[in-house]
């Protein structure tokens, strides 16, 4: 028998023993209790179930309806990574007939796109699927969970996580904050004393990661240059793009520093080695502030993080103000609890 009807057939019947699922508010690594239905509050009447086949694999369905308004079955075998889901394969099938008169040996799987599930904690999710089929279009939705199996209580991980939004309203890295180029962003604060706090805000259009640092004069302008008693902080982004691997540093992860050049490194961080006035596939502003410069602004690009261009994933993030290049190594920190050397310690950022 086909794996994939058969895997339907008793997916079917297990949504006959559901029952409903209280809230939960940190974020976790994918586990069996997401085997449910999920759907988007907004949009009730089409929603999906998925069963966890295994540790690295989850099975999924979509009911739905087409454009003309034809109910639409769309269902694929995925990959479980962290947080995430990935059906490559999703498909349709056609040829059916309501029994006495089903023939199996008239259906057809019809190749229909891809589809994204980010988890961002037990009872939410971010849906985005592909498809250049006719009758359908590309798009995405959050999902809430509707109901939970039986005595398949949720699982709870440690840590925290934020959603990094998709924006379509341009970044000019200029160090400048106009136009509302970062009001969809959003900010995450480094608290670097009583008197400073330096907000952060992060964004993405689905090929760029976008960081705003602000505030990074100080009190006073007293950090604007004061680079000859070697207490000037400057901003730094650290990313681990493989976010549920081990906490050490290894080829996943980025280090970016801009001060008076841009210093950047993949598998260590904190040297002056790779420092230049720019480097390929990422952009920043740097100092001397100037007179009224109080911001500084970062553009990385996905491919220059090996992320994938417009698709929802995860990676691990900790922004910092620092002295590390001076010899100092003072490092402010968001998360406050975050280490440079423990990525594990990091926040869980959902790349929309």
């Amino acid at each position: 028998m086909n794996f994939r009807r058969a895997t339907f057939t008793l997916l079917l019947i297990s949504s006959l023993f559901v029952t409903t699922h209280a809230p939960a508010q940190s974020a976790f690594t994918i586990n069996p209790s997401m085997s449910a239905s999920w759907f988007n509050p907004d949009e009730g009447g089409h929603g999906i179930m998925i069963h966890i086949l295994d540790e690295n694999t989850a099975w999924l369905c979509w009911f739905t309806f087409d454009n003309d308004g034809g109910p639409a079955w769309i269902c694929a075998l995925g990959s479980i990574s962290g947080d995430t889901m990935i059906f490559e394969q999703a498909f349709t099938v056609d040829g059916g007939n309501f029994p006495p008169f089903f023939n199996p040996d008239q259906i057809v799987e019809v190749p229909w796109g891809s589809i994204t599930v980010v988890f961002v904690d037990c009872d939410s999710a971010f849906m985005e699927w592909t498809t250049a089929i006719p009758g359908f279009q590309s798009g995405s939705m959050p999902l809430v969970r509707l109901t939970s199996l039986w005595g398949n209580e949720c699982q709870e991980s440690s840590g925290a996580s934020i959603n990094i939004p998709r924006s379509s309203v341009p970044v000019v890295i200029d160090g400048e904050v106009t136009g509302g180029e970062w009001d969809d962003g959003v900010e995450v604060d480094i608290i670097i004393n009583e008197e400073w706090t330096v907000p952060v805000r992060l964004k993405n259009d689905g090929m760029n990661l976008y960081v705003l640092f602000a505030n990074v004069s100080g009190p006073n302008d007293e950090n604007r240059v004061n680079v000859t008693n070697l207490t000037t902080t400057f901003p730094e982004l650290f990313v681990d793009i493989s976010p549920n691997d081990t906490d050490d540093w290894d080829n996943s992860n980025y280090w970016f520093h801009m001060s008076f050049q841009d210093c950047f490194s993949i598998g260590f961080y904190g040297t002056p080695n790779n420092c230049q006035g720019s480097h390929p596939g990422w952009a920043a502003t740097n100092w001397p502030l100037g007179e009224t410069g109080d911001h500084t602004e970062m553009q990385i690009e996905f491919s220059r993080l090996n992320l994938i261009e417009n698709q929802a994933q995860s990676v691990r993030l900790m922004a910092t103000m620092t002295s590390s290049l001076q010899g100092n190594f003072i490092y402010y920190n968001w998360p406050n609890d975050g280490q440079a050397h423990l990525p594990d310690t990091w926040f869980l950022a959902h790349i929309e």
